[in-house]
């Protein structure tokens, strides 16, 4: 948001939005005493008209172009330089937007106008931006941050940051896009710049919401409606309300969105800001429709289609309208560019309402054309559209029903496993990164405390989704069998007795075996004696003491696999010191693919991510886990299901 207002505010400065000053400023200019005054008139037409009629002002702009080279007027010159490229901006022609920039930008350099420099700089890199030419665009915000940072222009360097932010987010590096959009809002918060800040904050909300953190994104644009309360405009309250309501409805809240998306509403309605009122009519719907309120659901997508059909229609009749207009404003460039020559504007003035005339004859039968071949495409789409919709609609009804079944069913999971919490109480200090691939896990942890002895496992299921997590739930209860009801404490024997019992309930009255299995590493440590058993099925154990990472493994078959139904199951003796940590995980860690080659992100990553952990706490290695697999993964899809978890041993 911040760029395009920058644009805005460098070439206009004041925000007009009706022909009432033109008309005065047009009967000032028909008795204009000399050229001087003539000049200020023409140049102050061409910025009131920009608002409202980008046509009118080109017109008014090639005048002052014409006087202020005939009175040596270098300045005005400029200004009306800029003034045509920022009408063309507005109309879409960004090759000669960015021609006449590039003229402004010489002019600068040729009277050392650093100010004015860094600001076409910056300019021209919001018009590649919006070519999606994301690279260019931060050559150009690099060279306008490093004269704005030399001429110490804070709020500048702050809004170019911005921009700069904004080209990585379009660029899909949204670590670098959160890097500058902080350091712009470090500036805006020393400098106390609450119009910088109301777009900064914003800025950083779209960024935490296209990352899904929801909290975050929450945060900022809550941050932005309090100052907008003070200093901003009606419309740009109704838009952040409108995304303010968006999360909530991602977060499941529905009456948080409702009464966000009200207000939103409210602000709408009073300007007239048609394409926001649409917005938050389908939100509005969404958010009954969580409620279950069916017919204010229905009320408000009926609403909602019909705004967006309206609002296509003006659209096709507005493109229209533009197109007979750039029509005859390119000639009218064309025309006027040959009298310059020709030293005969006069003679044009005088032929103007010929033209005019039969141009608009033209331009009407094209008109009318058109709207006939845009009706009878309308009448086929809005067929199409309905058709559509009622096959959307039983899909989409479908959809809810199946995704709603596996969230609840994902609730049953976590209500029957153990969770975090169970961790924590056992170890205070300790850790459990936890991602599933799906909505439901195949992968968890189980442990079990029992006088001064702990058991606890590590369990990845075979699959993901809905087979994984069934089998969650057979493996939790058959551990707490084999631990809890029968006291069996040592890992080999555990692993021993769950393999048997694993294969007894899989292919009981079966006559085929079943494909399903499992990896896991169980620990048993005493608390008074200091030792821990270990025994893996597939997994390593990790430990760090003193800053070595020692890995143990032990080599014991896969549990569930028919044919390794009778072999034997070994374990290792260990004594780790106090204040050990000690890992286990399951192969979705090391499994992600990412990185610059989309490779597999493999145990020696890990081990050089565990060996910088040496003395730091639980959550901090929690959240370089994290941040390191995120950094590999990018914008790869998830693998597998991944959990490692972490636990400290108490100090001496």
């Amino acid at each position: 948001m911040k760029r395009l207002c920058l644009l805005a505010v460098f070439v206009l400065g004041t925000f007009l939005s009706q022909a009432s000053p033109v008309d005065s400023l047009q009967k000032a200019l028909k008795f204009a005493p000399n050229d001087s005054v003539r000049l200020l008139l023409l140049d102050e037409l061409t910025h009131q008209a920009s608002q409202f009629n980008p046509h009118l002002s080109l017109e008014y702009a090639h005048q002052t172009i014409h006087l202020a080279e005939k009175l040596n007027h270098r300045k005005i010159k400029r200004q009306g330089l800029h003034a045509l490229g920022l009408n063309h901006y507005r109309l879409g022609n960004y090759d000669k937007t960015l021609d006449y920039f590039r003229q402004v930008l010489r002019m600068f350099e040729e009277d050392g106008d650093q100010k004015g420099i860094a600001r076409l700089h910056n300019n021209i890199g919001i018009l590649y931006d919006e070519l999606n030419q994301h690279e260019k665009a931060l050559s150009y915000y690099y060279k306008a941050l490093e004269v704005k940072r030399t001429i110490g222009d804070s709020t500048d360097v702050a809004s170019t940051l911005c921009n700069i932010g904004f080209a990585y987010q379009n660029m899909g590096l949204p670590d670098k896009a959160h890097a500058h959009l902080m350091q712009a809002l470090q500036i805006d918060l020393d400098a106390d710049n609450k119009e910088g800040l109301i777009y900064t904050y914003q800025n950083l909300g779209k960024l935490y919401a296209s990352l899904n953190k929801n909290d975050s994104a929450l945060y900022y644009y809550q941050s932005s409606l309090a100052l907008l309360d003070e200093h901003g405009s009606e419309y740009e309250q109704s838009e952040v309300l409108l995304s303010i309501g968006n999360i909530h409805l991602k977060r499941n809240l529905p009456r948080q969105a409702r009464q966000a998306y009200e207000q939103a509403l409210s602000h709408a309605i009073a300007i007239r800001a048609r394409k926001v009122v649409k917005d938050c009519y389908h939100g509005l719907a969404m958010a009954y429709q969580k409620e279950e309120n069916w017919r204010q659901s229905l009320h408000y997508f009926q609403e909602f289609e019909n705004l967006k059909d309206s609002i296509f229609n003006e659209e096709n009749i507005q493109k229209i309208s533009e197109i007979e207009s750039s029509y005859l404003v390119q000639r009218r460039e064309k025309e006027i560019e040959l009298l310059r020559k020709d030293a005969r504007i006069q003679e044009l003035n005088l032929s103007r309402n010929q033209m005019i005339s039969y141009y608009l004859y033209s331009g009407l039968f094209l008109l009318f054309l058109m709207i006939l071949f845009l009706y009878q495409q309308y009448k086929s789409k809005n067929s199409s559209n309905t058709l559509l919709k009622q096959h959307n609609k039983e899909i989409a009804s479908r959809n809810t029903e199946i995704t709603d079944s596996i969230r609840y069913a994902k609730t049953i999971q976590e209500a029957l496993l153990p969770q975090e919490a169970n961790l924590l109480h056992v170890f205070p200090k300790s850790f459990l990164y936890c991602e599933a691939r799906d909505i439901l896990n195949g992968d968890f942890f189980w442990i079990h405390e029992q006088n001064d002895l702990v058991v606890w496992a590590v369990v990845d299921c075979t699959g993901h989704g809905v087979p994984g997590a069934l089998m969650t739930i057979l493996a939790n209860n058959l551990l707490n069998q084999i631990v809890k009801e029968r006291g069996i404490m040592e890992p080999a024997h555990i692993l021993a007795e769950l393999n048997r019992s694993l294969q007894h309930n899989l292919q009981k009255d079966l006559k085929e075996d079943l494909p399903h299995s499992m990896d896991l590493g169980i620990c048993l440590y005493g608390r008074n004696s200091g030792q821990l058993l270990f025994a893996g099925s597939r997994r390593s154990l990790y430990t760090l003491e003193g800053g070595e990472l020692k890995i143990y493994q032990t080599p014991n078959p896969m549990i569930g696999s028919p044919s390794e139904y009778e072999m034997g199951f070994r374990q290792l003796t260990l004594h780790p010191a106090p204040g050990s940590c000690l890992y286990l995980f399951t192969d979705g860690i090391t499994d992600q693919f990412g990185g610059p080659n989309n490779k597999k992100f493999l145990h020696n990553r890990l081990q050089e991510v565990l060996r910088t952990m040496c003395g730091k706490g639980a959550y901090q290695q929690k959240e370089e886990i994290a941040r390191a697999l995120a950094d590999w993964r990018q914008q790869e899809e998830q693998t597998d299901d991944m959990l490692l978890m972490g636990i400290c041993l108490p100090e001496a």
